[in-house]
């Protein structure tokens, strides 16, 4: 069944968000709806206590577009479920013709489009943007009212079990956090007195940056870890690294070695930058890029993984930011780096923490198996939709 298409530009109507800065915001007030809160509608606000602009307005089920962030987490359109509040920049607000489209509708038609928006976007590494007259541009179905409402709830029903799957690998990571209270205590005020240790004192050798390469020199052979492959899991993945044929050189010089973790040296924002995570590949498997700094634990004063674990805590991450330069960009670097000290339990405890969190992990492998292929089931459901096949 054929369906009419239309440009988004004549069904709706996008109002930016205000340029709210840290100075403005308050503990009172009306909440700030910022991107962290489409990527986690129970995280805090920050909040306006300022003149209310009618303008940037936000009620409970408006339809947000967040035109800047990483595709896959807030990149896209959002039912907002939360209170009503005021609208940060980088999220649009669709105002709908509401009589010839429904927000449930214009929401998964919209990002039935996310790859054709990514394309067109522009930005660094892991964060795109997108403008005004690119989203306004793009063509969307739009079959009655009735048949919108049918197929929405379908997609909806779709959506509710993967959100499920979700919220299970949400668990997990609360569980690992857990665990790790409990064993060792908070890092940030240390209440079972472990002797503190600086960065620089637990590493082999010395940290380096990556290798830097032009885009066109990626092809062939061996993975790259990139700053956005940091972001994902509790180990890194190379599966879809981009690769190149590195001399014997490189390799000596920028091989990952089993037990490596890798930081983020700059960031558009200072949640990104110093961001770790632990290569446990096998040697010189893998290069790591110009934008990663690495080290190398030693494994006889640290379990890699629970060092890697360790330096992720909220806390820890506060004490990493004190080293962290703020310009146009956040960075840190090596130096910066060795300076953090962190609480060093015993050995034998970072391997029991260790293997709890490998027995973890295979469950998550588990749930990451099964949401790929409700992933894979959800856009083939969505596809027919939009083809008008369901």
């Amino acid at each position: 069944m054929s369906m009419p298409i239309v440009r988004l530009k004549e069904i709706a109507k996008f109002v930016n968000g205000k340029a709210f800065q840290p100075t403005d915001w308050s503990e009172e007030g009306i909440p700030i709806i910022r991107i962290q809160n489409l990527n986690d509608s129970g995280k805090p606000f920050n909040h306006w206590a300022g003149s209310l602009d009618r303008q940037v307005c936000v009620a409970s089920n408006s339809l947000l577009l967040a035109w800047s962030g990483t595709p896959g987490t807030s990149f896209g359109a959002h039912i907002w479920d939360g209170p009503s509040a005021v609208l940060n920049q980088h999220i649009f607000r669709v105002d709908l013709c509401e009589d010839v489209i429904t927000k449930q509708w214009a929401k998964f038609a919209i990002n039935s489009k996310l790859n054709t928006l990514i394309g067109l976007a522009h930005g660094g590494v892991g964060l795109k943007h997108v403008t005004k007259s690119m989203v306004e541009e793009l063509e969307i179905p739009l079959p009655s009212l009735s048949e919108q409402r049918r197929i929405a709830a379908i997609l909806n029903q779709a959506d509710r079990l993967r959100a499920r799957r979700r919220e299970a690998l949400a668990q997990l990571d609360e569980l690992q956090q857990s665990i790790f209270i409990e064993m060792f205590g908070d890092p940030g005020n240390n209440p079972l007195m472990w002797s503190k240790r600086r960065l620089g004192e637990l590493i082999e050798g010395k940290p380096n940056n990556g290798i830097f390469k032009k885009n066109e020199e990626y092809g062939m052979g061996l993975p790259v870890v990139w700053v956005e492959e940091l972001f994902r899991g509790n180990t890194v993945s190379v599966s879809k690294s981009r690769r190149l044929k590195p001399t014997d050189r490189e390799v000596e010089q920028y091989g990952l070695k089993n037990g490596d973790i890798l930081f983020c040296r700059s960031s558009l924002k200072l949640d990104g930058i110093g961001y770790n995570n632990v290569y446990l590949g096998e040697d010189n498997d893998a290069l790591f890029e110009c934008h990663v700094i690495r080290i190398s634990p030693d494994k006889a004063k640290v379990v890699p993984e629970f060092l890697n674990f360790a330096l992720r805590m909220p806390s820890q991450r506060q004490i990493l930011f004190k080293y962290a330069k703020t310009v146009t960009m956040s960075t840190i670097d090596q130096d910066g780096l060795l300076k953090i000290a962190l609480p060093v339990p015993p050995l034998d405890l970072q391997v029991a923490f260790k293997l709890q969190l490998g027995a973890i992990d295979e469950i998550r492998k588990n749930h990451l198996l099964a949401l790929s292929q409700h992933e894979g089931l959800v856009a083939s459901l969505q596809h027919c939709a939009f083809e008008g096949n369901i």
